[in-house]
């Protein structure tokens, strides 16, 4: 880092130290080096040696200097990139009059991955081509941040830089990583202006804007358009309906390939795979396995294979997916993550732990955010608070404490665990929350008993436009049930209905036991009646809301239809439990045969058996 600053500040101070000067040709070297007149790349020892021979030599001809930054952009050698311009700097006749030079500098930190570093000098050329352009607007893109490819493709145009159909997709490549759909369909307009918007890669590059944006109409039209459509045209488009969740509508664009004689390709199979797995369409994942294999697609792929065992893992297939990962000879840091996460998603915590301690132990590699987000999701899942403040010792270690996704993870840890002060700390320490930091502080300050603190918070969410979302809202109804607060718990309701979200199962669940809690049971059975797939929870709910406010016969009533049900799933009952049966069902005959029946919920029985008493003795 201080040598990059020391390059950068050299390099700008011997520009303007020597602008006045630019006018001047350099004079060709009258003695050069026998050494630099091979047209060969060096490899990469000889490079080494070769850079370290002109420290020692003072007149080296800018032809020398870019057919060893050449080897260098070969190679991807920045070391040896640096001490050539460190030379160059040292020996600073030539930077000022060579643009063919600078343009080299320009594209060996580009190669090198040292964006800032090649925009100082790009920056100081006078007159760069489209190529040096493009190449540029590419690192932004590919490297980021993103946002500079666009204000770079503004600024081309602004000096009268005709863009070709290579700076198109950059440039949008860049609009896509910022869903920045604006931006996007300008770009598309100039495109079309300059009769680009026809060609090839610049209608495949718009397809994935648009797509990766969520302007399926655009993107549909704009493939239909196509001229010709080569199988990447198709793996865009195929992957835009993935990432939709377009599931069938997928598989219709497949079969639309085939029949246009085009063959799929890997490319084509990962961009299928995530929405299977997203639909746990095993038999189809399956298929697509099978037909990787007779296609000769390697599983030993990364890609490929990183792709289906995510997607058996989303299948719950974990046999599947750890035999794929174990075939891997490379795995990369999204393999790890992958296959942790699948032990996560199927509830196999011990199992994503060692595998952790495998990753870093053993393998010696470095976590990555989503892996550690994944690992403290385990811990928090095994209330195991000391391997999660260990985890919290990693993430310092790597730099990792404040990323959103480990910080959110943490606090939804520290919450779990009773630590709730620890979670607010944390929480109030972020640079910046989400609206799953909100949701998992909301949800931590509601199961410690601090609904009043919840509410605060859900208020300061809205108050910085953080937008509250189904998860959020599953936490902050059962405070509003905590404090009995009708008129927190209405609102909250409208904003479900307002949002969509009013008919889904945890949300109708909160609602039934908010509105029973709050002493209106006729709303509850309204909401209740409305809900077409109602689950063991949902019938709880109503239940015990007659049994709190003493409607024995409602209770018994529900409890029969909960009976008649076959879609429902029940846990059985406690032995204690039969004892209590035994002699209640001599006072009702609603309960006859119940010591018989272990499909019975403790929760429904302790719910029924008060209510039970109440109306007996009311008959009485």
């Amino acid at each position: 880092m201080i040598v990059q600053r020391r390059l950068v500040k050299l390099h700008r101070t011997l520009f303007r130290s020597f602008h006045c000067i630019d006018h001047l040709r350099l004079k060709k070297s009258q003695t050069k080096s026998k050494l630099f007149t091979s047209k060969p790349f060096p490899s990469k020892p000889n490079l080494k040696e070769t850079v370290r021979a002109i420290d020692s030599t003072k007149s080296v001809d800018p032809e020398t200097y870019i057919h060893l930054l050449q080897a260098c952009i070969h190679s991807r050698s920045i070391t040896e990139g640096k001490r050539i311009h460190q030379h160059i700097l040292k020996n600073n006749t030539h930077i000022t009059i060579s643009p063919p030079l600078l343009e080299k500098l320009t594209l060996m930190y580009i190669a090198c991955g040292e964006t800032e570093l090649a925009r100082v000098i790009f920056d100081e050329i006078r007159r760069p081509n489209v190529f040096l352009w493009n190449a540029m607007i590419r690192s932004y893109s590919w490297n980021g941040p993103a946002d500079r490819a666009i204000e770079l493709y503004h600024r081309m145009r602004e000096c009268g830089v005709r863009p070709d159909k290579f700076t198109f997709p950059f440039v949008l490549k860049a609009c896509s990583g910022l869903s920045a759909i604006g931006e996007g369909k300008a770009i598309h307009d100039h495109a079309r202006s300059v009769g680009l918007d026809s060609d090839v890669y610049v209608s495949t590059a718009l397809v994935d804007m648009y797509a990766k944006c969520g302007c399926l109409a655009d993107c549909y039209d704009v493939f239909d358009k196509m001229p010709e459509r080569d199988v990447v045209a198709w793996n865009a488009m195929i992957a835009g309906f993935s990432l939709s969740g377009l599931y069938e509508e997928m598989f219709d664009l497949v079969v639309g390939m085939q029949r246009e004689g085009k063959a799929l390709n890997s490319s084509t199979v990962v961009a299928l795979l995530p929405a299977v797995g997203q639909r746990k369409g095993l038999h189809r994942g399956k298929s697509i396995h099978g037909y990787s294999l007779r296609r000769g697609f390697s599983e030993g792929c990364v890609l490929l294979g990183t792709a289906l065992l995510d997607m058996y893992g989303k299948c719950e297939c974990l046999d599947y997916a750890r035999r794929v990962f174990d075939l891997l000879d490379v795995k990369n840091e999204v393999t790890w993550s992958a296959m942790i996460g699948a032990f996560v998603f199927c509830n196999r915590m011990e199992e994503a732990i060692e595998l952790f301690d495998r990753m870093v132990f053993v393998e010696n590699l470095n976590p990555t955010p989503t892996i550690l987000g994944s690992v403290l999701r385990a811990c928090s899942s095994l209330s195991n608070i000391c391997r999660g403040k260990r985890i919290h010792g990693f993430s310092i270690k790597f730099g990792f404490d404040f990323n959103m996704v480990v910080g959110n993870s943490l606090i939804s840890l520290y919450s779990k665990g009773g630590h709730i002060d620890e979670a607010m700390n944390f929480f109030n320490g972020m640079a910046s929350r989400d609206t799953i930091s909100y949701s998992a502080i909301i949800s931590g300050c509601v199961q410690n008993g601090d609904a009043e603190e919840a509410l605060s918070l859900f208020r300061k969410m809205q108050s910085y436009d953080v937008e509250p979302d189904l998860a959020t809202m599953v936490n902050i109804i059962p405070a509003c049930s905590q404090l009995a607060a009708l008129q927190h718990g209405r609102s909250s309701h409208c904003y479900v209905i307002i949002r969509g979200f009013a008919f889904e199962t945890p949300i109708a669940n909160a609602l039934i036991d908010m509105y029973s809690k709050c002493g209106k049971v006729n709303l509850a059975r309204e909401v209740f009646d409305r809900k077409e797939d109602k689950d063991i929870v949902s019938w709880n709910a109503m239940i015990s809301g007659y049994g709190i406010h003493g409607h024995g016969l409602e209770a018994i009533s529900m409890f029969l239809d909960l009976r008649k049900t076959d879609d429902v799933r029940v846990t059985k009952i406690s032995p204690p439990v039969f004892y209590v049966i035994s002699i209640i069902k001599r006072l009702d005959p609603c309960f006859r045969g119940m010591h018989n029946n272990q499909n019975i919920l403790i929760e429904q029985l302790i719910c029924m058996i008060v209510p039970s008493v109440i109306f007996l003795k009311e008959m009485k």
